[in-house]
């Protein structure tokens, strides 16, 4: 009888750290895919802005084009976009070309962050944009020219894995916690019955 008593007591309490654990993988799981997503993003904008040094970029140049020969394989995938601009901050390329974002860098950044005064240095940063996006974002010099190269990604395309996994991982532990739940109720019902045979 008292076994039957200590069951449920004992997997309310593996219930709790489950839950608790549950927790912390997922804030350490968000953590960690978004720090993934920055060092790509660098990496990104290092590989594309050092392919277009070679290029030459002026008024008559085809920036568009220099830009998507530029650009590794799966430089626009999982919502990236990629913009290079001229000495005024005049966006000349973009990439996807369907992405929305034209006009002036600074439009887009917004005119008090870092990222096009000190380019690499700056490194990549979450920032909310002038439309209100929350993105990863940054920004390169491009050597020998004059132009920047800026890299975005949204926040929640550059989670999407992520929550996917979440999502399975919360139906998995609420389905277990259902479980435990009709197990631990069943023999907090048995236990008075079996001490009265």
């Amino acid at each position: 009888e008292l076994l039957r008593r200590l069951v449920p007591l004992l997997l309310a309490a593996f219930a709790t750290v489950a839950l608790i654990d549950f927790t912390f993988q997922l804030i350490h799981g968000k953590r960690a895919s978004l720090d993934a997503a920055r060092h790509q993003l660098a990496l990104i904008a290092d590989n594309a802005s050092l392919s277009l040094k070679d290029k030459t970029l002026s008024s008559s140049t085809n920036w568009q084009s220099a830009l998507a020969e530029s650009l590794p394989k799966g430089a626009t995938a999982d919502g990236r976009t990629a913009l290079l601009a001229d000495a005024e901050g005049q966006i000349q390329g973009r990439a996807p070309l369907d992405g929305s974002r034209s006009g002036n860098l600074l439009t887009i950044l917004g005119p008090q962050q870092p990222l096009t005064t000190f380019g690499a240095e700056a490194g990549v940063l979450r920032m909310t944009l002038l439309d209100g996006t929350d993105a990863i974002v940054t920004v390169r010099d491009v050597a020998q020219t004059d132009a920047q190269l800026a890299f975005i990604q949204p926040v929640g395309a550059a989670l999407a894995d992520w929550r996917r996994a979440a999502r399975l991982e919360v139906t998995l532990l609420v389905l277990t916690g259902f479980v435990l739940a009709l197990l631990a109720g069943g023999l907090w019902y048995l236990a008075p019955t079996a001490s009265r045979e």
